[in-house]
């Protein structure tokens, strides 16, 4: 499947990945265990094809749960982003200015961490949320 995102973009390729795809469980050697740091020594006992039908589980748990909800909460994200940015560069101008930093800084953070990482994976492809796609976000 191909689509079309603005009058210069490459088409771009649809990829349906399955959720319950086998994970092989790694071998680890006796030296490998004994290496490891005490803090992480769980890691050598780790039952990979449980922890792996457990993720793929959640997994299909959050797909069913994604909804309007996700949507609204989105948008008040990025209503405070808009904010924080408001703040941010009204308040430019003051001196000492620990606001602006803050404000700013909140404003990229939010951007960035809560905005763009999630768009980028595909967090809200199965909802509509507008321009937060990731099959056209960022593109100019």
């Amino acid at each position: 499947v191909t689509s079309r995102v603005g009058p210069r973009s490459k088409p771009l390729l649809a990829v349906a990945i399955p959720l319950d795809i086998p994970v092989a469980e790694p071998q680890v050697e006796e030296s490998t265990k004994s290496s490891l740091a005490p803090e992480d020594q769980w890691i050598a006992n780790l039952d990979y094809d449980s922890f792996a039908k457990d993720v793929t589980a959640l997994g299909k748990d959050l797909l069913r749960e994604t909804g309007d909800e996700d949507v609204e909460h989105l948008q008040k994200i990025v209503g405070w982003r808009n904010i924080a940015a408001v703040v941010g560069l009204a308040s430019v101008w003051v001196t000492p200015n620990p606001i602006t930093v803050a404000a700013l800084s909140t404003w990229t953070y939010a951007s960035w961490t809560m905005i763009a990482h999630h768009t980028c994976h595909g967090g809200y492809n199965r909802v509509d949320a507008g321009r937060f796609n990731s099959r056209g976000f960022g593109l100019g």
